[in-house]
C-alpha cells in the first residue's frame, strides 16, 4: 500500500510555511522522480537538475511566492513523499541516490493524494490556484515491490486520464532511459516503458504530453530548465509556454 502517513501533515506544513501567502494564486507542482537502481548513472544529472530548478525559480520576481513544490521518490521497495508541498524559498534540496525498484503505481497514488489535500487546503482558505502539474520522470517499466512488472499499470494510468478529463491536473511524462538496444528482450522493455508513460500523460486539445529524451549527457538537466521556465511563465500570467526540449513519444513504436 502507498505510504500516505504524512499527507495530512504536509498540508499543515504548507499552511505554516512562513513564505506561504494564501492571498497569492498558487501553482502546485509535484515531481515523481525515478530513483531505482537502473538510474544510478543518471543521479548526478538528476541532482544537478533539481538544484537548478530551485535556483531558476528563485531568480524570478513572482514565482518563489506562488510555486508550491512536492517530490515523490520511486525507488527501493516503496514510493516515498520526500518533499511535502512547500514554497520554493523554504525548499531544502536533498541529494538523491539510486536503489531498488520502480513502484510507479504507488507513486502516482501518493502524488494524487497529496494534490487532493493541497487543493482542499486552498479552497478552505479561499486561495485561488492554477491547475496542478504532475511531472513523471522514469527510465523503465513500473514494478511491484518485488521488482516484477506491474501488470496493473493501466489502473493508475486510467486514474490520471480521468483526473485530466475532469481538469484536476495536467500530467507530463518523460522517458529518460536508453532508446535503442540490440537485445530483443531489452528493446521490448524499452517499448513497454514508453507505452506506459505515453498512456499516463495528459492529452489536451489533441496534444499528448509524453516525451522521450535523446541519448547523451545533460538531456535530463534541460528538462529541469524547461520546467522551471514553464512554471515561471505560468505564474507570471503568460500563456506562451516554451516547448519541452524533447521529442514526443511516437505511437508507431507500439505497433
Amino acid at each position: 500500500m502507498p505510504n500516505f502517513d504524512n499527507s495530512f501533515d504536509a498540508q499543515m506544513l504548507l499552511a505554516s510555511d512562513r513564505n506561504y501567502d494564501p492571498s497569492q494564486k498558487q501553482c502546485p507542482v509535484v515531481l515523481i522522480v525515478d530513483t531505482s537502481y537502473s538510474m544510478n548513472d543518471m543521479m548526478d544529472e538528476l541532482n544537478a537538475g533539481v538544484r537548478e530548478l530551485k535556483e531558476t525559480i528563485m531568480n524570478d520576481s513572482v514565482a518563489p511566492m506562488r510555486v508550491n513544490l512536492a517530490i515523490v521518490e520511486m525507488g527501493n521497495a516503496h514510493a516515498t513523499l520526500t518533499q511535502e508541498f512547500t514554497t520554493v524559498p523554504s525548499w531544502n534540496v536533498k541529494e538523491y541516490t539510486a536503489g531498488g525498484v520502480t513502484p510507479m503505481g504507488e507513486a502516482v497514488d501518493l502524488a494524487m493524494e497529496h494534490i487532493t489535500n493541497a487543493k482542499a487546503m486552498y479552497r478552505e482558505e479561499g486561495t485561488s490556484f492554477y491547475r496542478p502539474w504532475l511531472i513523471v520522470f522514469s527510465d523503465g517499466i513500473p514494478t511491484d515491490s518485488e521488482g516484477y512488472f506491474d501488470t496493473h499499470w493501466e489502473d493508475f494510468a486510467y486514474k490520471l486520464k480521468t483526473a485530466t478529463d475532469e481538469k484536476h491536473l495536467i500530467c507530463f511524462t518523460f522517458y529518460i532511459g536508453k532508446n535503442t538496444s540490440s537485445d530483443a528482450k531489452e528493446m521490448a522493455g524499452i517499448k513497454k516503458a514508453k507505452e506506459v508513460l505515453y498512456t499516463m500523460a495528459s492529452e489536451i486539445k489533441g496534444t499528448k504530453y509524453s516525451f522521450q529524451l535523446s541519448d547523451g549527457s545533460e538531456q535530463l538537466k534541460k528538462i529541469f530548465q524547461w520546467l522551471s521556465t514553464s512554471v515561471c511563465t505560468i505564474v507570471n500570467e503568460n500563456d506562451n509556454l516554451p516547448a519541452p526540449p524533447a521529442s514526443q513519444i511516437p505511437t508507431s513504436i507500439f505497433d
